[in-house]
């Protein structure tokens, strides 16, 4: 799905929120009919709370899919106590057929996009990274394994799996933004000042022990969605053991360091801009191996949790 628009979100309101409410109103008869409801319901549901970009309208609001589906399973177990397993109506035998292939295309894409918690062995090591957002809570908008799972990450395959672009090192890129105690990125939807976004101007910390290899300062800072004139922006890469780190979209004139210096960790870089192009306020972060453009391969990141290291995807937080 999409990261930065609300349309997702739109479109569980036009489907899975209606369809969800009319099997709580009107469950079917026969328990085989019920089962089938409740999962269909699910594996919709499910799909748009791990796709949909649901910090661009609230965050908070992705528990819905999932309470719904869990009301929608409780309303089928109740409903269909006293029911017999199979139809007894030639109608139910077709609602039956019905609900049977509708399950298919859900069940498909949810698992394409579970794949984006997933790296194959070719995918090569993974960087072990600290987070570069510190200071309250923090989502992943986009992210995970953008080359084999779908509906994700979107740097290099869009919902469907079809290729969006010829950069494979932004396959395994995330976009953070952070949130506001309400739950929202910024104050009303996609407004069109940066300083309505929460991101915009917070520090930006160095994820790992480096040096300085590239530093790309000087492009202003533009209104949402507007042409910087630049893909990544302002942004700064670091060369971290065998891994290059680019961190991108930063604030005009924030960065605090030169080429060839060294950074620790948890060294503030910049602040967080907006001089990538048609985009809103947020970090880009990648890793590559092999330099960080034209032939290198990405890399896996894991980043630090409250116990351990882990794969990061769409709509993964963390408070720091």
């Amino acid at each position: 799905m999409p990261w930065d628009t609300p349309l997702p979100v739109f479109i569980w309101a036009l489907t899975g929120l209606p369809l969800s409410l009319l099997a709580l109103l009107k469950p079917p008869a026969g328990k085989l009919p019920a089962c089938l409801i409740a999962l269909d319901t699910l594996l919709l549901n499910l799909y748009f709370a791990y796709t949909a970009p649901w910090a661009v309208v609230n965050y908070y609001l992705r528990a819905l899919p999932f309470l719904l589906s869990l009301a929608v399973m409780a309303r089928m177990i109740h409903a269909a106590r006293s029911q017999p397993f199979f139809p007894q109506a030639k109608q139910g035998w077709v609602l039956t057929a019905v609900l049977l292939v509708l399950a298919v295309p859900p069940a498909f894409m949810d698992a394409k996009a579970l794949q984006s918690y997933r790296y194959p062995a070719s995918a090569g090591p993974s960087m072990y990274a600290l987070s570069p957002l510190q200071g309250g809570l923090h989502v992943f908008i986009n992210g995970g394994n953008g080359l084999d799972g779908w509906g994700m990450n979107n740097a290099y395959r869009d919902w469907l799996g079809r290729q969006t672009g010829n950069d494979r090192t932004a396959g395994y890129s995330v976009d953070l933004v952070k949130l506001a105690a309400s739950g929202a990125m910024s104050r009303g939807i996609l407004p069109d000042d940066v300083h309505q976004y929460e991101t915009f101007g917070e520090r930006v910390y160095s994820p790992c022990l480096g040096q300085v290899v590239k530093v790309q300062d000087g492009i202003a800072d533009v209104p949402p969605f507007s042409d910087s004139g630049s893909a990544l922006g302002n942004y700064v890469v670091l060369k971290c053991a065998q891994f290059s780190v680019t961190l991108a979209n930063l604030r005009a004139h924030s960065i605090s360091f030169k080429e060839g210096e060294f950074v620790a960790l948890n060294t503030p870089l910049a602040e967080v801009g907006n001089s990538m192009t048609h985009t809103f306020p947020h970090l880009h972060m990648r890793a590559t191996t092999g330099g960080e453009s034209g032939t290198a391969q990405p890399a896996p990141i894991l980043f630090e949790t409250l116990f351990d290291f882990s794969y990061r995807a769409r709509n993964d937080f963390y408070v720091r």
